[in-house]
């Protein structure tokens, strides 16, 4: 079995790459010339150079591949519409046609639960409709998805969608080291106290989910959402994330409608003024915070045989672990 993976060198990318080649895989990564490896280094990986943008790249990439894992995307909920649907949109519908072309097997392509604006509801499964009302990530995830399903149906390509959730755990250096910078600065506050239920998804766990939906025969022109399946509050999280790390969990905690109503006004202010950071906060993630949200993960169970292989409370020792490594490596 040979395998592609878009996005090798990225968070979920990486994560899964390891674990296919544990698995005996034969993987190839897609990266490009100026991308950091580190997370690749010492596995048995067959780098493949080019973009999502670059046909001939992709044709080389996918040259003899049985199955692809499109894991690259963009996935800041800040950032100019162009960007991001050329990246997530346009890049998707190139690697899907090349890979169809060259006689690929099996695609898997990696969405997000943030199709789905369900901010408020619990148990949301595959079937909740897909609307983005709150940043341009979100829409462009949709039209993703419209692009995938609109291949499989046309030419009958063997193709599953993957909806990850809020994915924590190991080789998160984007996310995971600025939070956890502002829980040593103490400048992180809970929205609501942190009541507010949210989509734990253990990376380890995600990749299990992926590549179960990549062996299935049923799995194909199937849409599986993958979490940890736990009812877990933003509290109860980082009051075990700090208490792992040996620092102190956030101390004060900002009212919902405020926090919503400020990211608003940022965001208007970001744009007016056409600056390129993104914003202390954005309506998206205030909303992320300020609502319940949670998904069943009941299909995926049925049909894929997903399981939850390492517990809350591992992955936390686990995160921590690979946190300090990297933290003692990069100083």
């Amino acid at each position: 079995m040979n395998a592609l993976v878009t996005g090798a060198n990225g968070f979920v990318g990486s994560n899964l790459c390891e674990t296919l080649v544990k698995k005996g895989i034969k993987v190839r990564g897609l990266v490009r010339k100026t991308s950091d490896l580190t997370f690749l280094e010492g596995l048995d990986i067959e780098p493949a150079y080019g973009s999502l943008n670059d046909r001939k790249s992709l044709e080389i990439a996918t040259k003899n591949i049985d199955i692809v894992y499109h894991a690259a995307a963009i996935t800041s909920d800040w950032g100019p519409m162009e960007a991001l649907r050329r990246a997530n949109v346009e890049g998707t519908g190139n690697i899907l046609a090349v890979s169809y072309e060259s006689g690929v097997k099996r695609f898997v392509h990696i969405s997000s639960i943030a199709v789905h604006d369900c901010h408020g509801k619990q148990d949301v499964d595959e079937s909740y409709p897909s609307k983005a009302a709150l940043s341009s990530y979100c829409i462009t995830k949709i039209e993703a998805e419209k692009i995938v399903m609109e291949f499989y149906k046309k030419y009958n390509f063997p193709v599953t969608i993957i909806r990850p959730g809020d994915v924590f755990g190991p080789k998160d250096r984007i996310s995971f080291l600025k939070m956890v910078k502002s829980l040593q600065t103490r400048t992180l506050p809970y929205i609501n106290h942190g009541r507010a239920l949210f989509p734990y998804t253990y990376v380890e766990n995600l990749v299990e989910g992926i590549i179960l939906a990549g062996a299935n025969e049923k799995a194909i022109g199937q849409v599986y959402i993958i979490t940890d399946g736990i009812k877990v509050t933003w509290k109860k999280y980082f009051k075990t994330l700090t208490a792992e790390m040996g620092i102190k969990e956030p101390v004060y905690s900002i009212n919902g409608n405020i926090a919503c109503l400020l990211a608003s006004i940022l965001e208007f202010i970001y744009r007016t003024l056409h600056l390129k950071n993104r914003p202390p906060i954005t309506k998206y993630l205030a909303a992320h915070l300020k609502d319940d949200i949670h998904f069943s993960i009941g299909k995926a169970r049925e049909e894929l045989g997903y399981k939850t292989e390492v517990s809350f409370e591992e992955s936390i020792k686990r995160t921590v672990r690979w946190y300090r490594e990297y933290s003692q490596n990069i100083t």
